[in-house]
């Protein structure tokens, strides 16, 4: 007479089999999928106003605004280009949580118009930026 492997037995390493080819398959495929990324589209930046007229001025050499995020993403940075005198761009490293008021400042040879443009995880979003011309003295 023949000895074969109980059925009970069988079962089981049949199951286990199962189970390790699906640990190694799910594992796999996390790997290959993209993570979710915020995009552009969460981001949103608006400057604050107080009685109708911008949180937006300069003093001397430097150029001061408030600004809100709006949005729905956490901005970690700014790029502001100041056209005036001359034309100068500069990053901001400042990060902005949803639903928060910020200060920005920064140096602007007697800036005529400021463009602000929001960064979200190192992209540059300049669909979402926000133009400040006719700035005034503080």
């Amino acid at each position: 007479m023949k000895k074969a492997i109980s059925p009970l037995v069988s079962t089981i390493v049949l199951i286990v089999f199962a189970t390790v080819l699906g640990v190694l398959v799910m594992g796999w495929g996390k790997s290959y999928a993209p993570e979710a990324q915020e995009s552009c589209d969460d981001a949103s930046l608006k400057l604050i106003m107080l009685n109708n007229k911008p949180l937006a001025c300069y003093s001397g050499d430097t150029f001061y605004a408030t600004i809100e995020n709006d949005g729905q993403s956490i901005i970690n940075g700014l790029i502001v280009s100041s056209i005036g005198d001359s034309i100068e761009t500069t990053p901001i490293e400042i990060k902005i949580p949803v639903a928060t008021v910020a200060k920005i400042d920064l140096f602007a040879d007697n800036p005529k118009k400021l463009i602000i443009t929001p960064k979200i995880n190192e992209r540059l979003c300049p669909k979402k930026q926000i133009e400040i011309e006719n700035i005034m003295p503080c």
